[in-house]
């Protein structure tokens, strides 16, 4: 029973320093698409800064799930929920990663002649951020019901990116050739929103495998 308490506790320790990681993921969210909608060079700047923070903040936050596991060998649900915990973690971290490889490319975009964007990169972002929230939400109560509402946003968000291809073919051919670096730069920054709602999706799933048991990774409708 003792034992079966210090576990429960250790687990709360680690859903608090994990909520302190996704506060941080998601003001890098904010300024990724604050920075996107204006170009701005001195948010971005701050996206590829608070990067680096998540980078060790995702180690130690997995050296604590691992010592846990060690230490207590959880089962059933504890054993779910850790193990969630640590892929999710992972996930955090890579779209902390694919923040900063917007901001990168947005960094390049204000430096040169840049077309219209070719793709509704003002839907695209705000379905981004919208995914975010709703994970986030989903999290803090391992609510399946709320994770659920992610798969179908991650849906719209590759319909969008989907659109982009198609455009951009069309633009390039009507673009000069001082456009066509900013173009590519802009096709990246689709292609890494796209995955970081792939990444949500993760989340999204594993919330849905700790609330009920159920996977449903690579299900088709």
């Amino acid at each position: 029973m003792m034992m079966s308490y210090r576990l429960q506790i250790e687990i709360k320790k680690l859903v608090e320093k994990f909520m302190q990681m996704a506060d941080k993921v998601d003001r890098i969210i904010s300024f990724t698409i604050e920075s996107v909608k204006t170009v701005d060079v001195e948010k971005a700047q701050i996206v590829v800064t608070l990067d680096r923070e998540i980078d060790t903040l995702e180690v130690e936050f997995e050296e604590e799930c691992l010592k846990t596991l060690a230490l207590y060998q959880p089962v059933a649900t504890d054993l779910r929920s850790i193990v969630a915990l640590l892929k999710i973690n992972n996930d955090l971290e890579r779209i902390s990663d694919l923040a900063s490889n917007i901001a990168k490319r947005v960094i390049s975009l204000s430096k040169q002649s840049a077309p219209a964007w070719p793709f509704d990169v003002e839907t695209m972002t705000s379905l981004m951020f919208l995914m975010y929230r709703d994970t986030m939400k989903a999290l803090s109560e391992f609510d399946a019901e709320a994770a659920y509402v992610v798969l179908k946003r991650d849906e719209d968000v590759d319909v969008i990116h989907k659109q982009m291809y198609k455009s951009l073919a069309n633009v390039i051919k009507k673009s000069d050739d001082n456009e066509i670096d900013a173009l590519i730069a802009m096709s990246s920054i689709s292609r890494y929103i796209e995955r970081i709602a792939d990444h949500l999706t993760n989340i999204a799933e594993d919330i849905i495998y700790v609330n009920n048991g159920s996977i449903v990774r690579h299900q088709t409708n």
